[in-house]
């Protein structure tokens, strides 16, 4: 029986499949005649010896040497006749050891004999998943190892109860068991090992071998995720099976009928997002980690709900939040950054610390990206904390001296283009122009920082399929940088020494052969596309119907570029002189003709990279026009369900004030009119709004003039729709009709309420935040100053006492476009140019991949633009200098690979003109460099480039060269 029902476990396929190799193989050593139950006692004897020995040096009591010798006892009684474990309950066996560990009255030595017991029990496979209550007992054994408690023996003996602690809870998480522990367990088995690392006066040795054990824990936790979550395991539901908080989110009961009969089945399901989401936050802490915590009006500023633009399964998102068998944790997703042992207000000083957790915490990050960064981007919920939290600390540490921190944080970069890349455009822009291109071009970075710059630009330039993706979602987009022009002109520009090779600054050196291969990079992908199509055959070469035909994407892609050109055209023209350039505006088709107050609305509301001030200027003249515009301006923002506040935040966000308070006066009057109107009217007949104002003789009411409901201002976790069951349009009655509930809106009288608000607004945002003022007005104060201004009444306190707070928390300030060209990195990581980041992605254009397989696809029109992207950036000069001038024969075969690559794309897309210039400068270096009748090693790289090339050009070549190429 012992026999068959081993080869019964070992040869089940379930398990077998569930197991990771290493496991498996162990439970393959110890498979052949072990019995489970003998492994057991002997745990036992030794444990029971190792507290004989120590009775006189412990500080333990009596009772508990008596309680635990019996509960030892008692086992060992139950296990006398029982070999095979698989009926015996998991719980139970494992219960004395863990009371054991998780006393505080036994020494290191008991302890850690203990934690090898239920290592060994982990290790040799006694608890997998068709063990009794197994899910159970693995969380059980988890969160007894995660509470351990002893008393300290000196520094030696307590790391080594530490490192088996460590041991202990990744062998947990690896075991075939260990998939079915519950999210806020593995949460806290990598907060215990992290806690452990960071222990007071801890040795290298524990610092790294904790270390060493989160990067596993990690490995399994994402990178194992997709094969996790399709083992799910149904069970007959015991008598004992019951009922543990700890399996409570994963665990389901179900009912099966089979014969008319009915049985209950128990559904055990892996842990998931979930517990991803608690450990890529604790992974946000560590990279932010040294900087001062965000203040409470940071905090609900941040917590805004954001559209969100990816796609994740939604049984994990419906699944239910368990708890765990210890019962009273918080396991909330808010504490997972929270109490990690890091709140040592001295350590925040240390800068070493800080570089050591940031070390931590990108090697962490870099390991879950790269192992499970396709299961992380179907979370919604994970890629939210990787499109705020982990980019902005990523920025952050971008400004690190710290030569290791740098070069993680660029990996950490490399690895979301290649897996977020889709949601991440706004901030992938920002990590091009903000780090990786100005601290390669930055004079005063050190020349490691930049080499490693150089070198994670590099490593882009060598995906061909991002150069293509770069030039059609940036270049090609109106509100984005051309980031792959601006990425080829650098790399131009960088590849030669400004002064010369035997410049001053030390000449050609490794930083330009880094530029310089990039830039061939991206040259030779595109050329290789080109050769490897049958287009590219030379005697189809010279016709220009053997191009593949214009496909309805890249006529959409090209019209968004003429739409780009124009756009940034008409900026130009219009902050230089807006009095005149309604002209210009109208020639590029982007205000009507004749120019319509709603046309130019349109221009100022929407066009990029205009200058704020101009426009806020332009709306508060007085001319007729202006004020037409004005209006119409106004009435394109949605105010409808807005509080006063939040719709000045949006309205600020499209211009700048003028200084003088007579034009602002005339800006805040249109608010306050466009504002207002779009607020529901009180339908109650006070205000001239009710049934009979419609009626046969009666002259409607001017809109603004009738009583409306005005929203209170609500928490940023609130939303309109939540109020709307008593604040629609429709509804007569105020919030404060029911009984019991806080008002949400207050009625106004007309839109001069709102006038006057809202210029006290403006003065309170000045006096709260302006470092000139030293004494600031109170919220008593505000609302004795607001008096009587509703139509001589006076406006509800709880309504000013809102909009006073809402301005203390967050102060108005100006949302332009986040710096992302030359700007200064200092102010992009700033808290509130993040969030116009964040603002910023929620309207732009989702990130467009190629799903096409680009060796499969001929280029087309998308390559003929990047070739005069290139062409524009003027590389042959660099090129022709790196050729002439360097020593390094290396470097010069490079430059001539260079010229041949450009041949190759001026071919395939029908350039004969630049063709026969390149053939004619390769013909050219050979005689140059072959005079005296010594064939040099320049001489004969550009002798075979030039045959090369004029044989597979041939058709193309014009008399004049195919003579030069005779003669050579």
């Amino acid at each position: 029986l012992r026999g068959t029902a081993s080869k019964r476990s070992a040869a089940s396929p379930r398990g077998s499949a569930r197991r990771p190799a290493p496991a498996s193989a162990m439970e393959r050593l110890i498979a052949g005649a072990k019995f489970p139950a003998k492994c057991v006692k002997n745990e036992i004897h030794n444990l029971l010896t190792t507290l004989r020995l120590t009775r006189g040096r412990t500080t333990y009591g009596p009772q508990f040497e008596v309680d635990s010798l019996k509960a030892f006892q008692r086992l060992f009684e139950q296990l006398t006749y029982i070999h095979e474990l698989h009926e015996f309950d998991t719980v139970a066996y494992l219960g004395p050891f863990l009371e054991v560990i998780q006393s505080d009255q036994t020494d290191a030595q008991v302890t850690a004999v203990a934690l090898g017991s239920v290592d060994k029990f982990v290790s040799f496979g006694l608890i997998h998943p068709n063990s009794p209550r197994c899910m159970e007992a693995v969380n059980t054994l988890a969160w007894g190892v995660i509470n351990c408690r002893f008393i300290s023996s000196g520094i030696a003996h307590d790391e080594a109860v530490l490192l088996k602690m460590v041991g202990v809870l990744v062998d947990c998480l690896r075991c075939p068991a260990g998939e079915y522990l519950s999210d806020p367990c593995v949460w806290h088995m990598v907060r215990k090992c992290f806690q452990i690392s960071r222990q007071p006066h801890a040795s290298p040795l524990l610092r790294t071998s904790a270390e060493g054990v989160l990067q596993q824990m990690i490995l399994t936790i994402f990178g194992t995720h997709k094969a996790r979550a399709q083992r799910v395991c149904v069970k007959p539901a015991a008598a004992d099976c019951g009922a543990s908080a700890a399996t409570a989110s994963a665990v389901a009961s179900a009912t099966a009928g089979a014969g008319g009969g009915e049985r209950q089945v128990q559904i055990y399901k892996p842990y998931g997002f979930r517990a991803m989401h608690f450990v890529l936050r604790f992974l946000a802490f560590l990279l932010a980690y040294g900087r001062a915590a965000p203040t409470n009006a940071e905090a609900r500023q941040r917590a805004r709900p954001r559209k969100q633009r990816s796609r994740s399964p939604s049984c994990d998102k419906a699944s239910p939040r368990g708890g765990s068998s210890r019962g009273s944790r918080d396991t909330s997703p808010e504490s997972a950054s929270s109490d990690l042992g890091l709140a040592d207000a001295s350590a925040m000083d240390r800068e070493d610390l800080c570089t050591d957790t940031h070390c931590l915490g990108l090697s962490l990050l870099n390991v879950a990206l790269e192992s499970g960064g396709d299961e992380i981007a179907r979370s919604d919920e994970l890629i939210c904390v990787i499109q705020d939290d982990i980019c902005k600390s990523l920025l952050q540490n971008s400004r690190t001296d710290s030569l290791s921190v740098l070069s993680l944080n660029l990996r950490a970069i490399f690895n979301l283009f290649l897996h977020f890349k889709r949601h991440l455009k706004v901030q992938l822009e920002i990590f091009f122009t903000s780090v990786h291109l100005k601290i390669a071009a930055l004079d005063t970075a050190s020349y490691e920082q930049r080499e490693i710059a150089l070198e994670s630009l590099l490593e882009f330039c060598r995906e061909p399929e991002l150069m293509l993706e770069l030039y059609e979602n940036y270049d090609c987009d109106f509100r984005c940088t051309d980031l792959f022009q601006t990425l080829v002109k650098f790399l131009v520009t960088s590849s030669f020494p400004s002064d010369g090779v035997q410049g001053v600054r030390g000449g050609f050196n490794a930083l330009h052969r880094l530029a310089l291969s990039g830039l061939l990079s991206i040259l030779h992908s595109m050329a290789l596309r080109c050769e490897g199509h049958r287009h590219f055959r030379s005697e189809e070469a010279a016709k220009p119907e053997a191009l593949t035909p214009v496909s309805s994407v890249e006529t959409e892609l090209q019209r968004k570029r003429e739409q780009k050109r124009r756009l940034a055209l008409a900026a130009r023209t219009f902050n230089g002189e807006p009095s005149k350039s309604m002209s210009a505006l109208q020639s590029l088709g982007l205000v009507s003709s004749p120019p319509t107050p709603e046309s130019m609305a349109e221009f100022l509301r929407h066009t990029p990279a205009l200058d704020l001030r101009v426009v806020g200027e332009y709306l508060a003249k007085r001319h007729d026009f202006n004020g037409q515009v004005r209006k119409a301006f106004m009435d394109l923002f949605p105010f409808t369900g807005l509080g006063v506040v939040e719709a000045l935040r949006m309205l600020l966000s499209s211009f700048r004030l003028p200084g003088e308070a007579q034009l602002i006066e005339r800006l805040v009057e249109d608010f306050a009119g466009a504002y207002y109107v779009k607020q529901p009217p009180v339908l109650d007949g006070l205000g001239g709004g009710g049934a009979d104002s419609g009626a046969e003789g009666v002259k409607p009411q001017d809109p603004r003039k009738m009583q409306r409901w005005v929203p209170r201002e609500k928490q940023p976790d609130e939303t309109v729709d939540g109020a709307n069951s008593s604040g629609s349009p429709g509804s007569g009655g105020g919030p404060e009709d029911a009984a019991g509930e806080a008002p949400l809106r207050v009625k106004m009288a007309n839109s001069d309420t709102i006038f006057v608000l809202s210029y006290s607004i403006i003065m309170l945002n000045t006096d709260l935040h302006s470092a000139k003022v030293t004494k600031k007005m109170t919220d008593a104060e505000f609302i004795r100053n607001n008096r009587g201004i509703d139509d001589g009444k006076d406006v509800a306190p709880f309504f000013l006492r809102d909009v006073y707070e809402a301005i203390r928390d967050e102060e108005i300030r100006l949302h332009g476009d986040a710096p992302v060209e030359g700007g200064d990195i200092e102010n992009v990581v700033d808290d509130f140019f993040w969030e116009g980041i964040l603002r910023r992605s929620e309207s732009i254009d989702e990130f467009s991949t190629t799903e096409r397989l680009l060796s499969e696809t001929p280029p087309g029109a998308s390559e003929r633009d990047m070739l005069q992207v290139i062409m524009d950036c003027a590389p042959m000069p660099t090129l022709s200098l790196c050729y002439e001038s360097v020593p390094d024969v290396a470097v010069a075969a490079q430059a001539m690979v260079g010229f041949q690559d450009l041949a190759k794309l001026s071919a395939y897309f029908d350039q004969s003109e630049s063709v026969n210039g390149l053939v004619r400068v390769m013909c050219q270096y050979f005689i140059k460099f072959s005079s005296g009748g010594v064939l040099s090693a320049k001489s004969q790289i550009a002798l075979r480039a030039a045959q090369k090339c004029a044989m597979q050009h041939v058709l193309l070549l014009r008399e004049a060269e195919g003579r030069v190429v005779l003669e050579v």
